[in-house]
């Protein structure tokens, strides 16, 4: 079946709840990257590249009512935080704009920091399809690398953040030497120092087309949380025990693929004798 071939195991999700005539249902990303070239790299560039890869961003950004519960649920909400030589990202949006939008970055980092011998199939598409063999990248898609996947969730109860900031975190947070080991007590601990700053990033950051600081209260708030540093983030982006994006797309939005152990045996399995009960 041709639909079977292309869904997705996301899909096959989004199908069960179909039924159930719930408004779509809101997933949440939360990933870490290493700034390249921190000499020449400007916050607010990195805000405008992710602006135009998350699907339905430059509506909030032009100021887009959320339209009530419904609204809520379509329109992405989340933060990016700018340190020195790190950023980290949640978004809050449908599985489908998640999944877009983890694709379509993964696509820039692969094409922006190939590895020799290595091309996905979605490269080599965009490499044929493009005019002499050189895909167009938008501004920014070199700026960050070393992306990983910190959390993911389906179907959360409620959005940690109402809006879409971006702040830059300049001022230096110290690193705390017990935060420094990679496990998953980090990880855990990282994400609910992240979260909580939803109850704190309320204000409108978007009315400017430059990244602003934050603010001295969001700072303090940072501080008193013992947000982790620029090192933790930076040592998360060497953990291989969490996904990056290409191992992400592929377990999540590639297409369902299950073979069975039978399938591998020859001769086939004799049928089974099922004795009456």
């Amino acid at each position: 079946m041709s639909g079977a071939e292309s869904m997705t195991l996301l899909d096959a999700v989004e199908s069960k709840l179909k039924d159930t005539k719930r408004v779509p249902f809101v997933s949440r990303v939360v990933l870490c990257g290493k700034v390249v070239d921190r000499q020449i790299t400007q916050d607010h560039d990195i805000a405008d590249y992710f602006e135009k890869i998350i699907p339905d961003l430059p509506a909030v950004r032009r100021g887009a009512t959320f339209g009530g519960l419904r609204g809520r649920k379509v329109l992405p909400t989340g933060i990016l935080l700018l340190m020195p030589n790190a950023i980290v990202l949640v978004v809050e949006s449908t599985y489908l704009s998640i999944c877009d939008f983890l694709r379509t970055f993964a696509l820039h980092q692969e094409l922006a920091f190939p590895t020799e011998g290595v091309q996905s199939e979605r490269a080599i598409a965009a490499i044929n399809a493009a005019q002499g063999g050189t895909p167009f990248l938008p501004r920014g898609s070199q700026l960050i690398t070393s992306v990983r996947i910190l959390h993911y969730t389906d179907d959360i109860p409620e959005r940690a953040f109402t809006s879409w900031t971006a702040h830059s975190i300049s001022k230096h947070i110290s690193p705390d030497p017990d935060m420094l080991g990679i496990t998953e007590k980090l990880i855990t601990c990282c994400l609910q120092k992240i979260l909580a700053l939803g109850n704190h990033a309320r204000i409108d950051s978007l009315s400017t087309p430059d990244t602003p600081p934050a603010s001295d209260a969001l700072i303090r708030v940072c501080e008193e949380n013992e947000l982790p540093s620029n090192e933790v983030y930076l040592n998360l982006t060497q953990n291989t025990d969490l996904p990056t994006l290409d191992e992400w797309v592929d377990i999540y939005a590639g297409v369902i693929d299950i073979q069975l152990e039978d399938e591998f045996t020859w001769p086939a399995m004799s049928t089974l004798n099922l004795l009456p009960l």
